[in-house]
């Protein structure tokens, strides 16, 4: 439904290993700035890394991130600076514009 609507579809791809170190580095940040929440993030990353390693997520990841490359219009290097990535996007719908 929502197609028709879409001019322009981009995919940050960034490798799988460095989008885990970030969502542990945000739960351990949570834990430092807030001590009564430091349990509540250790048991939230526990599960997240038990889905991950030993359950479906990991594999669930690597499809969906497939399937978008494969239909995207637009793929950037999640390794390189927001400056860039956000120009390659304002560059990429001038572009589309015209």
């Amino acid at each position: 439904e929502m197609r028709e609507a879409i001019d322009l579809v981009a995919i940050v791809d960034l490798p799988l290993e460095v989008a885990l170190d970030r969502r542990i580095r945000r739960n351990i940040q949570a834990g430092l700035e807030d001590s009564a929440a430091s349990v509540e993030c250790l048991q939230s990353l526990d599960q997240f890394l038990n889905a991950y390693l030993d359950g479906p997520l990991r594999e669930g990841y690597l499809v969906i991130n497939r399937r978008a490359l494969a239909t995207c219009d637009l793929i950037l290097d999640g390794m390189k600076p927001i400056e860039e990535l956000a120009e390659q996007v304002v560059q990429a719908v001038r572009a589309r514009s015209y």
